[in-house]
């Protein structure tokens, strides 16, 4: 008979989860690091329609430009638009993207615009290139010393304040429903995603795919990646004060639930694949269930998943914290854009 996960939680022995102000001042001072307090002001244009039998109907692809200027310089960020134009409220998904094009093989954009939602998205590395390198793009504007304190934020942070700049352009459209905002990414994006939702309450739900280690996995009794893989091999996504987890291991005084706990009393759907050892799926649901305590504190329905481990292909709902387990390996699939979609869909009536 199959260990009930309730029973596994107690024995990882998580830290307990404190006040949302706590939980988020300690995951960004030893984690992903604070953003610096830089004035900044922000443009956007519109740079062409793209004609494609891909996107049809009343929801035209646009290539769009922001333009975000400090004393330190400016930067332009491309970023392209899906927006139904019939004047409806629909949700809106800020979505970040591994890849260029249409589709880009982690945007079925015909797909998206046939189930009627509205997105904005921008590949990840024209905001930040993925690597030490803290003079380009929007490092640029906001890090003119670069990470120069133990606490200044790495790259995650800085994808995720991109993502919020992309919020506030979709929250002046016609037709965006501000209380189905969404933020989406896959695997280093659904960190990025998590920490967004974190730091940015307007986003009314958070889809972190494939997240895993620093993300949607708690660390303890965490197969697969651990910190000191991730640390070794890209410590730009984090604050530096997160280094010295690499040797000493679990951190003592917080885990990844208390992320995830963060976006209470808000919408958490995580998605997790099958063969995805590396982001171990079991850490993830274990994140989600210790994760649930927050919204019930609040009287809400957190997981309702109780101690049964998910099945592959099914994904449980019902509350405020969901999951969904999908066949395969690492990757962000059409089963999963299908599973979100399906949560932003009217609790009232089932419709988008």
């Amino acid at each position: 008979m199959e260990q009930d996960l309730r029973e596994l939680l107690a024995l990882r022995a998580l830290p307990p989860l404190k006040s949302r102000e706590e939980m988020k001042d300690l995951l960004l001072r030893e984690e992903y690091g604070y953003l610096p307090d830089v004035a900044y002001t922000v443009s956007v244009r519109e740079v062409e329609a793209v004609c494609s039998p891909l996107v049809r109907g009343t929801f035209p692809y646009m290539k769009m430009e922001m333009t975000i200027s400090s004393e330190y310089g400016s930067f332009v960020l491309p970023f392209t638009r899906l927006w139904c134009e019939d004047g409806r409220k629909r949700p809106v998904i800020v979505y970040m993207d591994f890849k260029h094009g249409v589709p880009s093989g982690y945007y079925p954009v015909e797909l998206v615009a046939e189930w009627g939602v509205n997105v904005i998205s921008f590949f990840y590395t024209d905001a930040a290139s993925d690597d030490n390198d803290f003079t380009n793009g929007i490092a640029s504007v906001l890090l003119p010393h670069g990470q120069e304190k133990g606490d200044t934020c790495g790259k995650l942070a800085l994808w995720s304040f991109c993502a919020s700049r992309m919020l506030d352009y979709a929250l002046t459209l016609p037709g965006a429903d501000p209380a189905r905002a969404a933020v989406m990414g896959h695997s280093r994006l659904g960190k990025t995603a998590l920490l967004t939702g974190m730091l940015d309450e307007r986003f009314t739900y958070v889809f972190s795919n494939d997240a895993g280690c620093c993300g949607d996995a708690i660390f303890r009794g965490k197969g697969g990646e651990q910190i000191a893989d991730i640390v070794g091999a890209i410590p730009f996504w984090f604050c530096k004060n997160f280094h010295k987890y690499a040797a000493v291991g679990v951190p003592a005084d917080f885990d990844q639930h208390y992320l995830l706990a963060c976006i209470a009393p808000r919408f958490l759907h995580v998605g997790a694949a099958e063969r995805d050892d590396w982001a171990d799926p079991l850490a993830q649901q274990l994140g989600c269930l210790a994760a649930g305590k927050a919204w019930e504190e609040l009287g809400l329905p957190g997981f309702i998943g109780g101690g049964r481990r998910a099945e592959v292909g099914e994904t449980i709902a019902g509350g405020r914290v969901a999951y969904h387990l999908r066949g395969g390996e690492h990757q962000l699939s059409y089963h999963d854009w299908e599973a979100y979609v399906e949560s932003l869909k009217d609790r009232k009536d089932g419709s988008l």
